[in-house]
């Protein structure tokens, strides 16, 4: 029972699927706009994380390509692989925590004044590891590492999506959705930031471009053609011999076109998703927040914010990449003798939704050192974080990569210590 109770909560399109069919039976919706409500959610759902595994599955191999074309050896920031390596030892545990974590974040955001929703049962999966490999590493028993990892986990749930919610209404123009996912710190951060260096009047999306460049503006041609770009570079100086291994036989120059043609496919399913699942549960969530919990709203994962500026994003992840592969990657190093290799989908996904935040709160300027600040900071922090946590002893070269789980960490075995306990 409890293997499908984790299995359920690791499907974020049945939990919104069921979230949305909760709501509108309390709306008291007819049949039909309840079936249809359901099922548009869900496949909103599937078809925003198609667009994910597309963009994934293009940028995992140009991360592979990258580091044998400059040959480093480093650590790779992967925050489910890193899970992944903590399951032997606090398996069992995890699996409780998701599952009873869910119930405390439901009673808090009905006591409490913190009415999120957290729906981005994958990220919770995350989370649900680090408390539990933290609280294990600090001598708790399993039913103690249960009990608290269950309501950390929970508050967090709760809690943390309302730290950038004053910030994401300003960026979006709306309260009606929050962000569950463990870059909220990391978003947190450049809201503030960007609040401070940039007008929020000048945003990056109008900018103006002389008629000929007016093409720039349309994402799938930009997306393309700036993955063509890192992947033709990246490919000619490893060669053809390493290439070789993920074309498929394929010229290695036509695979990175290919590569960037399924990198702007992804991109807009993606976007398409958001869209459709957006449409869906908002209304369905005005049934939770009147019968269930006054004021809940959902918190959703970051691609939910890529439409507010599309060029934001792009702009937020190519600065952020080059700044962390030619600054901020040496640097760490230097610092901290831990090599953070970039991680793309951290950069792409963090860096391009910091673009977005940074682009809504301080607009272009704010966007584009957004992207320096981030690729300066981020491979720091991983490379700093990697020997708190014991990783290297369960595999080596595998790190956490956010700033959330960092933080969860950080304060469970900082308290740990405090207390001799670890």
């Amino acid at each position: 029972m409890l293997t499908l109770l984790t299995q359920l909560l690791r499907q974020p399109p049945i939990i919104v699927g069921i979230i949305a069919f909760v709501g509108l039976v309390a709306q008291k919706a007819d049949f039909q706009k309840t079936v249809l409500g359901t099922l548009k959610t869900t496949l909103g759902f599937i078809i925003l994380q198609i667009g994910i595994n597309a963009i994934v599955g293009s940028m995992g191999p140009f991360a592979s390509i990258f580091v044998k074309a400059f040959g480093i050896t480093g650590v790779i920031s992967n925050d489910e692989a890193a899970a992944g390596l903590v399951i032997p030892l606090v398996g069992f545990e995890v699996g409780a925590i998701m599952g009873l974590s869910m119930v405390v974040s439901i009673i808090a955001a009905r006591l409490s004044p913190w009415k999120n929703i957290y729906l981005s049962g994958h990220k919770q999966w995350g989370i649900s590891s680090v408390v539990a490999f933290s609280l294990h590493l600090i001598g708790l028993d399993s039913m103690m590492i249960i009990l608290l990892g269950s309501i950390i986990t929970g508050l967090y749930l709760t809690w943390y999506p309302q730290i950038l919610q004053p910030f994401l209404r300003q960026v979006t123009g709306t309260d009606d959705f929050g962000i569950g996912h463990a870059y909220t710190l990391h978003l947190t951060l450049n809201a503030i930031i960007a609040k401070y260096i940039g007008n929020p009047k000048d945003k990056i999306d109008d900018l103006k471009l002389p008629a000929g460049l007016e093409i720039f503006r349309d994402m799938a041609f930009t997306t393309a053609l700036i993955f063509l770009i890192l992947y033709t570079v990246v490919a000619t100086i490893a060669g053809e011999a390493v290439v070789s291994g993920f074309t498929g036989g394929l010229n290695m120059y036509l695979w990175a076109l290919m590569q960037a043609f399924s990198m702007a496919a992804g991109l807009l399913t993606l976007i398409y998703g958001v869209k459709m699942l957006l449409a869906e549960i908002v209304p369905a969530f005005v049934g939770i927040s009147k019968k269930l919990i006054p004021g809940a709203r959902p918190a959703l994962d970051v691609p939910v914010l890529f439409p507010y500026s599309p060029t934001g994003t792009l702009v937020g992840f190519v600065v952020m990449f080059i700044t962390w592969a030619v600054v901020g990657m040496p640097l760490a190093a230097a610092t901290t003798g831990v090599i953070p290799v970039p991680s793309m989908t951290g950069i792409f996904f963090g860096g391009g939704t910091a673009g977005v935040v940074a682009n809504g709160m301080g607009g272009r300027r704010a966007c584009i050192l957004s992207g320096v600040i981030n690729g300066i900071i981020w491979p720091f922090l991983v490379s700093w974080f990697y020997p708190f946590l014991p990783m290297a002893s369960l595999a080596p070269g595998i790190a956490w990569l956010c700033y959330d789980n960092m933080s969860l960490a950080l304060g469970i075995v900082g308290l740990g210590m405090l207390l001799g306990l670890y």
